[in-house]
């Protein structure tokens, strides 16, 4: 089954079965929610919202906890303007990212309002360093913020 962008949800319709993939920006397993897993993941059109049910999350607990670019095959669960993709499979698509940053060898570019952390000459401005919870290094040159339960 080919796999849709994040946009493509607004318009499927509820209980239709989808794939979707993204980069995971958050993981989500509320005390109150009886075990279910909330995971967010980003493409280039916008972000997708995925449900867990416990089953799923046990059988697949490492790709959950582990992937970086998650796959996710499942059906279309529209509450109002809430739309879910209740997973019925999970797939750790991570070392695709890897495999591109081999290939390209990425180099950030830098651009004018960088300077003030690239290095500018004018040392007198000092910028503070933005801090996440948990910055997990993906491979060289590429770091992604998370905040992760554990």
């Amino acid at each position: 089954m080919r796999g849709a962008r994040a946009d493509a949800l607004a318009r499927a319709p509820n209980g239709s079965r989808i794939t979707v993939a993204g980069l995971v920006l958050v993981r989500q397993r509320p005390g109150t929610a009886s075990g279910v897993v909330f995971v967010t993941i980003e493409d280039e059109s916008g972000i997708a919202n995925l449900v867990a049910w416990p089953q799923v999350f046990e059988s697949n607990r490492r790709t959950v906890m582990g992937a970086r670019l998650l796959g996710a095959r499942g059906r279309v669960q529209r509450e109002e303007l809430v739309i879910h993709v209740v997973a019925e499979a999970l797939h750790d698509w991570s070392a695709l990212l890897d495999q591109i940053a081999l290939a390209e060898r990425l180099e950030p570019a830098v651009g004018r309002a960088d300077e003030a952390r690239g290095g500018s000459d004018d040392h007198r401005v000092k910028v503070p360093e933005a801090r996440a919870t948990h910055v997990r290094a993906t491979s060289p040159g590429i770091k992604i913020a998370s905040r992760d339960f554990h």
